[in-house]
């Protein structure tokens, strides 16, 4: 229980996460533990593993069988997650309320402009975020563009590929 995700489990998830596939974590043999909590141990291991925050993690035993039923709706949702299409009105409702919620910080004195965001692929969901300069996006800041749109749209067990793409000026 202490051990926690070996550095070799967590390369396999990195693996799955940037092949674009769904994942869900079963942790096994629960029958063998004794004084803790299924969700003692989930807390434990999402805060032990902050990139595991959208994996949904199941504990139980396929000895005794717990919470194997769990398993196939959580595979079904998962697979429901990689292919949902989200339409670019909808993304642009979200992404407006994100930037009101927390604007993107000032480099240099420059701002990043975003005009919109917009989804092309499923399978693993793909969304292309349109900015006036790439380099003014700080990492910190795609990641809370991600995890916000994660959140919003209930991509659980999902990987989301977030590309970004300057939209040139016309010159008149």
């Amino acid at each position: 229980v202490d051990d926690g995700l070996t550095s070799h489990e967590k390369s396999i998830i990195d693996l799955i996460e940037k092949s674009g596939k769904g994942c869900l974590l079963f942790v096994n043999k629960w029958d063998k533990i004794k004084g803790f909590s299924m969700e003692k141990i989930i807390r434990s291991i999402k805060k032990q593993n902050t990139f595991l925050s959208h994996i949904p993690i199941i504990v139980g035993s396929a000895l005794t069988k717990r919470n194997i039923d769990k398993l196939l709706p959580t595979i079904l949702e998962i697979k429901e997650n990689m292919e949902r299409r989200i339409s670019t009105g909808e993304i642009n409702n979200f992404l407006e309320r994100a930037i009101q919620f927390n604007h993107p910080p000032m480099i240099k004195g420059r701002a990043l402009r975003i005009y919109y965001l917009t989804q092309i692929r499923t399978g693993p969901p793909t969304f292309v975020l349109f900015v006036n300069k790439s380099e003014l996006l700080l990492e910190s800041y795609r990641r809370y563009l991600l995890n916000q749109l994660r959140s919003e749209f209930k991509f659980i067990g999902t990987p989301i590929n977030f590309r970004l793409r300057e939209k040139k000026k016309i010159k008149t």
